[in-house]
């Protein structure tokens, strides 16, 4: 009856919370900050273009192509990526869908800057503007801690009200 509906409920509970907490534990390992290394030369994050490992976007990472039509793969900020609307982590902390978040925002502009590599949209469904994750903070636009962005004009709307933002 209610009892073994209950025991259920609390065991499931506590299987996502074991969960949440792993991958937690691994997105935290991803973030601690890199030893010093020799980067290579033109090494640029697919998303933003920018060079700096450890700066305002995180740490480069190397992302392996996923599929024979993504062989290539690509650098990109940890930050960056995390931050972009299709990527996330399995519960081991890989990142997951960043070669298809990559090619979505080759083909898209910032409305900060212009430059293509824009994978941060605003949340707003009839709004077009993208970002790139240091252009977002640099046009007002607010990112929510569950990645959620929404531009200057839509950061007062009701789904972002009263949400904690993340730093941009």
């Amino acid at each position: 009856g209610r009892g073994r509906r209950a025991a259920k409920e609390e065991a499931a509970a506590a299987a996502a919370a074991a969960a949440k907490e792993a991958k937690d534990a691994a997105l935290a390992a991803l973030r601690a900050p890199p030893p010093a290394r020799d980067l290579p030369d033109g090494m640029r994050c697919g998303f933003c273009g920018g060079a700096d490992d450890n700066g305002p976007c995180d740490r480069m990472l190397y992302a392996d192509g996923g599929s024979a039509a993504d062989a290539a793969g690509g650098w990109v900020h940890l930050g960056c990526a995390l931050a972009s609307s299709e990527v996330f982590a399995s519960d081991g902390g890989e990142l997951l869908k960043v070669q298809s978040a990559l090619t979505r925002s080759r083909k898209i502009e910032c409305d900060h800057c212009g430059r293509p590599g824009a994978s941060l949209g605003c949340n707003v469904a009839k709004c077009r503007r993208s970002f790139h994750l240091p252009c977002a903070g640099a046009a007002g636009a607010l990112l929510l801690g569950d990645h959620r962005l929404f531009c200057a004009e839509h950061r007062e709307c009701k789904a972002a009200r009263g949400r904690e933002p993340l730093d941009l």
